[in-house]
């Protein structure tokens, strides 16, 4: 062998040695085959199977962060228990040390029938996207999170859809409500700097409800409508105490558009464009 091609070859073995310990080993998702199931390692962990009338209280806990749970397009389903809850993630003790999970990802499961779909309380950083949620008292519920996203989902059925309660920066994008009997959307309590953005709602009892103590949410691009026989009573945006909001470039065409306290708020920006009411 030429000399020359005894240097290629070994610079050409070095460079990949320095890609394996640059990139490190490919990590394999973690199979979910059995309910309930306790995540307590980071990783990604996928749904093997459909997963139906699961009847005890929590069928995924998660007690870490960085994890992404892939649904793979199978069903997480229960049995209506009234204390069940689909996947649930929050603060957790470990050792005597109270930790914060973060950055967990939800995507591409149907879920159905629990008394909340997705809770997740006292974290940040967190995605649930792509998934189905249908016939939930609750569907997704956010309590005292901080800078996470609910995206590009479809809820039908459900009580209520979204519940934001005292939570920071987080955007509602892209998702699709339809015939949620109590609330498509609840912003609550202290929550703030809410981004609603781009979503479609068609003949939830209330689409979008502006509670009490919550502030400085946006609401652009969304597309509300009630006119199907039996929506007289149904109503696109309720504003009861909530404050400083923004709220343009949206299209209204219920029955009761708009139901608001005497707050302050603004309606329409010049430059981004009004609000449209059917």
């Amino acid at each position: 062998m030429k000399s020359g091609s005894k240097y290629l070859i070994t610079g050409v073995l070095m460079l990949l040695l320095v890609s394996l310990v640059l990139v490190g080993p490919v990590s394999a998702a973690t199979t979910i085959n059995s309910l309930p199931y306790t995540i307590t390692i980071p990783g990604v962990y996928e749904l093997g199977k459909d997963f139906e009338n699961f009847a005890g209280p929590k069928a995924i806990e998660v007690r870490a962060s960085d994890v992404i749970i892939d649904g793979l397009g199978f069903k997480l389903d229960g049995v209506d228990n009234p204390n069940s809850v689909g996947i649930w993630a929050s603060t957790y003790w470990q050792n005597g040390i109270d930790y914060e999970s973060a950055n967990l990802t939800v995507q591409n499961i149907k879920v159905s029938d629990f008394a909340c779909g997705v809770l997740i309380y006292k974290t940040q950083g967190e995605t649930v996207t792509g998934n189905t949620f249908t016939s939930n008292t609750n569907a997704v519920n956010f309590q005292v999170v901080r800078n996470s996203r609910i995206s590009s989902n479809t809820f039908s059925g459900n009580g209520n859809g979204v519940t934001l309660w005292a939570t920071t920066n987080t955007g509602v994008n892209d998702n699709t409500f339809t015939m949620d009997g109590i609330t498509g959307l609840t912003v609550g309590s202290t929550s703030s700097e809410s981004m609603i953005r781009d979503n479609r709602f068609t003949s939830d009892m209330l689409a979008i409800l502006l509670d009490e103590g919550s502030t400085t949410a946006t609401i652009t691009g969304n597309r509300i409508s009630a006119t199907a026989a039996g929506d007289a009573l149904k109503t696109g945006i309720q504003i009861a105490g909530s404050k400083e909001n923004t709220i343009y470039n949206n299209i209204f065409d219920t029955y009761n558009n708009v139901k608001t306290t005497n707050t302050a708020n603004v309606w329409c920006l010049a430059s981004a464009g009004k609000n449209i009411v059917g």
